[in-house]
């Protein structure tokens, strides 16, 4: 169980930096805007490159029923958390 526990902090933690580096790439295409001319071809490309990167951000599903982010992260360690508590408590209770 620790494994799995291992291999989804993983994806999750990879998801929130994809994620993050697709805000980063809006960023600089913003940035690097203001460089050129307003007629100039390379402008044109950053403002459809800034047009993609904005409508079609990087979002990660599962089956589109959530998606993987910290939250989920805080939410599997919460549910993990309470189910040893209980699963503790049960042992405790057969023991006496």
């Amino acid at each position: 169980m620790l494994t799995v526990t291992t291999y989804v902090v993983y994806v999750i933690v990879n998801c929130e930096m994809t994620i993050a580096e697709g805000r980063t790439v809006l960023t600089t295409c913003y940035i690097l805007e203001d460089k050129f001319p307003i007629k100039s071809p390379v402008r044109q490309e950053l403002l459809e490159l800034i047009d993609q990167v904005h409508y079609h951000a990087p979002v990660f599903t599962a089956f589109d029923l959530f998606e993987l982010n910290r939250r989920t992260f805080l939410v599997l360690i919460s549910v993990l958390t309470t189910y040893f508590i209980v699963s503790i408590q049960f042992i405790m209770v057969n023991a006496s």
